[in-house]
């Protein structure tokens, strides 16, 4: 088991292929909406980033129900438009706004010791709304 997955379940009692996909679709997050080079460096820091990326699934849907529904709607006024839709996700995956947090601070936690502060900083400022959402 990846050592990011087993200290998510460890620390928030998630299963460990719920764990997996809220890991991916942090990581698949910052993939596609982060800044190219300081996401790729992450990305690259973290081994097994793309495995865990493949757990996160296709975006056919843009999960959290009707919650979701409305942070989308209220996104689009706050700015925070990317943010919001990684929360429906993770919401989507049947986790709480508090375990959402906790899987994206482990991730965060993890990709520091990894790749360093300076790139995961560089990320997170490249991503609006992303520091409000966490």
């Amino acid at each position: 088991m990846h050592p990011l997955i087993e200290r998510v379940t460890g620390s928030l009692g998630l299963s460990p292929d719920i764990a997996e996909q809220a890991i991916g679709t942090i990581l698949k997050f910052i993939r596609e909406q982060g800044p190219d080079g300081p996401a790729a460096s992450l990305l690259n820091a973290i081994p097994g980033a793309e495995g865990l990326i493949g757990s996160a699934g296709e975006d056919d849907s843009d999960g959290g129900g009707l919650l979701g529904g409305l942070m989308g709607a209220a996104s689009a006024f706050t700015g925070g438009g990317g943010a919001m839709a990684l929360g429906q996700k993770l919401m989507g995956l049947d986790l709480s706004m508090d375990q959402a947090r906790g899987v994206a601070d482990e991730t965060l936690t993890y990709a520091r010791e990894e790749a360093g502060d300076g790139v995961v900083d560089q990320v997170l400022d490249g991503i609006p709304g992303l520091k409000q959402l966490l």
